[in-house]
């Protein structure tokens, strides 16, 4: 699980389904959510994993997508400051 904050326009829980230094990409149920296009927000995901603690940037685009037999809010987030490769190494840094 995953969840996505903004101070401005609350929140959101869902995936991320693709991470890689410069942002990642986060899918979730909630066709309502009041984030939008250039929100600055933060990631954060469960587990031990780098982003854990939560790291900044904005969303770059919002569509509604098909995954398997329901709809989906898709977000593109781009990250404030690339993830190091480090902890991009193990092909697990939030992936889930």
């Amino acid at each position: 699980m995953a969840r996505l904050e903004s101070s401005v326009r609350g929140n959101v829980v869902g995936h991320v389904v693709n991470i890689g230094a410069g942002g990642a990409f986060f899918i979730t149920d909630d066709l309502e959510t009041l984030l939008a296009e250039n929100s600055e927000v933060t990631l954060y995901v469960e587990g031990d994993t780098p982003l854990a603690g939560g790291i900044t940037g904005s969303i770059l685009r919002i569509d509604t997508d098909f995954e398997d037999d329901r709809i989906v809010r898709s977000l593109a987030v781009r990250f404030e400051k690339p993830l190091p490769p480090k902890d991009l190494s193990d092909g697990e840094a939030g992936n889930s």
